[in-house]
């Protein structure tokens, strides 16, 4: 993969989406592309901050471990998404772990060439500011979405996020693919897996009431957008 090649990926959503494209290119051409196996740690809590990471491929799980309990599965990371920026900016060790579900890629961006963008160009920290304002708004959403009374509704806002299109639309890609089990489902949604189970069947194409979810083995393949509405 080339980093023009790169570029487009994580151009296509998420941080790299919303900045001027000749920030977002040389940031990407700073970046040195890693490749993550199944269960392996990219990000570790307590490590020393290195910089930011952006994943290409595959699909990641964030984890934390807050007042001595844990670790807890948050939120999971797909193509597009990117970490670090809270450590970069405060100067603090690693606030949550990040591993590899299923064998990914990721660019690495090294503190020390940031800071030679932010001398050149003071605007790299309005920036990097602003993807931390994008995981406070996500944070912010997941906690609304608990909220959700509805079983039914509570699932499908937690499909919607997990595709990256909760709260926009992706013209792009208008059934985007996510990677999770039931059990993940569960725990991200505080509902049983018995639970979880029944209504994914509500939501399968063979449903005479939704068509918008497809299952492949345990996993959660895709989702349509259409279900925005539901």
């Amino acid at each position: 993969m080339t980093k023009n090649d790169r570029f487009v990926v994580l151009r296509r959503q998420g941080w790299l989406s919303g900045v001027p494209d000749e920030f977002g290119r040389e940031l990407v051409s700073r970046g040195t592309l890693r490749k993550a196996g199944t269960g392996e740690y990219v990000h570790r809590a307590g490590n020393p901050q290195d910089g930011l990471r952006g994943i290409v491929s595959g699909a990641f799980a964030i984890e934390m471990a807050p007042f001595e309990r844990g670790p807890n599965l948050l939120h999971l990371f797909r193509p597009g998404d990117w970490m670090g920026e809270i450590e970069l900016i405060k100067g603090l060790p690693n606030v949550v772990s990040v591993k590899a579900t299923r064998p990914g890629a990721y660019i690495h961006i090294a503190t020390s060439d940031i800071e030679e963008l932010a001398l050149a160009n003071p605007e790299t920290w309005r920036w990097i500011g602003s993807l931390a304002a994008d995981h406070l708004m996500t944070a912010m959403g997941i906690m609304d979405d608990l909220t959700i009374r509805d079983p039914s509704r509570r699932i499908a806002a937690l499909l919607l996020r997990l595709a990256g299109v909760r709260s926009i639309d992706n013209s792009d890609d208008l059934e985007p693919e996510i990677e999770a089990t039931q059990f993940e489902l569960s725990h991200l949604t505080t509902l049983s897996r018995a639970t979880i189970a029944g209504h994914l069947d509500q939501f399968e194409p063979t449903s005479p009431k939704w068509h918008a979810v497809r299952r492949q083995g345990r996993l959660i393949r895709r989702v349509d957008q259409a279900f925005c509405g539901h």
